[in-house]
């Protein structure tokens, strides 16, 4: 059975500040080849376990942590302190189109983003078309990426991933594009890894979508969790103006 669990995962970023503002400071940062630094702390010391059969939402302002965090449980960064366990197969969809190349086929982008999701060729093979079928684009399948427009390509993206079968599926901010009928197949989708056992995180600004699929909710502010539970986090978020 699918499960994460993250114990006191911190994560920092070292970023410059702005110039030194008097003349011999800027001067002196120009001889010596110095920068004004500041470590930002992007997530600090964040414990969070995740059970199978989860859709587990991620809400927060811009640079609370939300992409850091998912990127952390996708192994895409090395965290500065603490622990993270995955147990299943990953899959995540945090910056969509990488791995695409636009000059192959739609065919040939298939089979290389089914071998970024650890899938073999053969097996990737006897899937290209169940994947061009779900995603609604079988007669583009000699198609140069090139061609396509943004919605096609997320469908594309999307298709591969969820035929990759994964335990642990991550999102950031890229799920809901088509049509309406897309978008209903799409959260049936979700919906039955989550019902299988597996687990689903979605990172997203729209509360709407988050309040609407999302069995838990955790909001994230300066790198913490400061919020776990349901759908009443949303109504705390919103009124936090108040």
């Amino acid at each position: 059975m699918a499960s994460i669990v993250l114990t006191q995962v911190s994560k920092r970023f070292v970023r410059d500040v702005r110039r030194p503002p008097t003349m011999l400071g800027r001067a002196l940062s120009l001889v010596t080849g110095r920068r004004n630094k500041a470590v930002v702390k992007a997530l600090d010391e964040v414990t969070l376990s995740i059970g199978p059969g989860t859709i587990l939402g991620v809400i927060g302002s811009n640079g609370s942590g939300k992409t850091t965090l998912l990127r952390a449980m996708a192994g895409v960064y090395t965290c500065d302190g603490g622990d993270i366990k995955a147990q299943g197969k990953v899959i995540s969809l945090i910056n969509l189109f990488f791995g695409l190349q636009e000059r192959l086929t739609m065919r040939d982008n298939i089979l290389l983003l089914c071998s970024f999701f650890s899938l073999s060729r053969r097996d990737a093979a006897k899937r290209v078309r169940r994947i061009a079928a779900f995603a609604e684009l079988e007669q583009y399948l000699g198609t140069r990426l090139y061609q396509f427009s943004a919605g096609m390509l997320q469908r594309l993206v999307f298709s591969v991933a969820i035929h990759s079968y994964p335990n642990i599926l991550l999102l950031d901010e890229v799920f809901e594009f088509g049509d309406e009928a897309f978008k209903r197949k799409s959260s049936r989708t979700l919906h039955r890894i989550a019902a299988r056992g597996g687990i689903v995180v979605l990172v997203s600004h729209d509360l709407a979508l988050v309040r609407r699929h999302c069995s838990r909710i955790v909001r994230l502010d300066r790198g913490r969790i400061v919020a776990d539970g349901g759908t009443e986090i949303i109504r705390s978020y919103l009124k936090r103006d108040d």
